[in-house]
């Protein structure tokens, strides 16, 4: 139990340093951090699949998911044409099809139904978060970095309150730790961490809308955690990798962003 301590604040200090620095840096290193983020997510997802498809066609589906999320950054970014957009889907279709014709009918059902939910799961989530780093066409971090802290906060405040008050479960079946105390701490401390983002970046005028923005972050990054929760006992996984020590597989790490991600691109945009 101390090791895995140990090694969750080790692998902690190191990796919130770099990940903070390569989001505020410029567009190209968030592009380099987000484009090896959502590849690492999407071939864990594909992986948590156990015997649906083979290690070649893990790798072509996660190329696939990178060549969208990085077509989709240049079409914002650099004004690309959207036809080049077309490519990927088009690669997909292709390899649908080889799969309906080289397998066993309830195979390349599996197989389908595991690749279009990796996309619409993962890659097509992280590709929204352009648009919550452009703003008149230029590179802005401050809304994505304000996400993150409130998801921070979120995890804080419901890993403090559900320790200290936790007595409801929320779905015990899916998340046996989780408690309606821990929801409603981890809501406040996502709004009290909400109010210094906005402190030292200045992004809302009105507290109402900062309050709103904060709440629905927390709300959908404890819902992502219960999705992903919920696939991880449905596929009898733990964990989805162990690319960082102590702390279990990157999906593991932003599926609570993956969620919210949806949520706060429309609520930036329309608030």
């Amino acid at each position: 139990m101390q090791k895995n301590f140990l090694y969750r604040v080790f692998s902690l200090c190191i990796a919130l340093p770099a990940f903070l620095f390569m989001l505020v840096y410029s567009r190209w290193s968030y592009l380099g951090l987000f484009a090896f983020i959502s590849s690492v997510c999407l071939y864990e997802f594909l992986k948590m699949n156990r015997g649906i498809l083979s290690r070649i066609d893990k790798y072509i589906v996660t190329f696939l998911g990178l060549s969208f999320y990085l077509l989709s950054f240049f079409i914002i970014f650099e004004k690309i044409k959207i036809k080049w957009m077309l490519i990927p889907p088009v690669v997909m279709l292709i390899f649908n099809f080889y799969k309906v014709f080289s397998t066993k009918r309830k195979s390349s059902v599996n197989a389908l139904g595991v690749v279009s939910l990796g996309f619409i799961y993962i890659t097509f989530p992280f590709c929204l978060t352009h648009i919550l780093v452009i703003r008149e066409g230029e590179y802005c971090y401050k809304y994505l970095l304000f996400t993150f802290l409130c998801i921070w906060g979120a995890d804080t405040g419901g890993y403090v309150f559900g320790n200290l008050f936790g007595k409801r479960k929320i779905f015990p079946s899916v998340s046996p730790n989780k408690t309606w105390e821990g929801a409603l701490g981890g809501c406040l401390s996502s709004i009290v961490f909400g109010f210094l983002g906005n402190y030292f970046m200045k992004i809302f005028s009105q507290n109402l809308i900062l309050i709103i923005v904060s709440f629905f972050i927390a709300f959908f990054s404890i819902w992502g955690d219960f999705l992903e929760s919920f696939l991880k006992r449905s596929l009898g996984v733990k964990d989805s990798g162990k690319i960082i020590p102590g702390h279990g597989g990157m999906l593991d790490r932003f599926d609570s962003f993956i969620s919210t991600s949806v949520v706060v691109a429309f609520l930036i945009n329309f608030l």
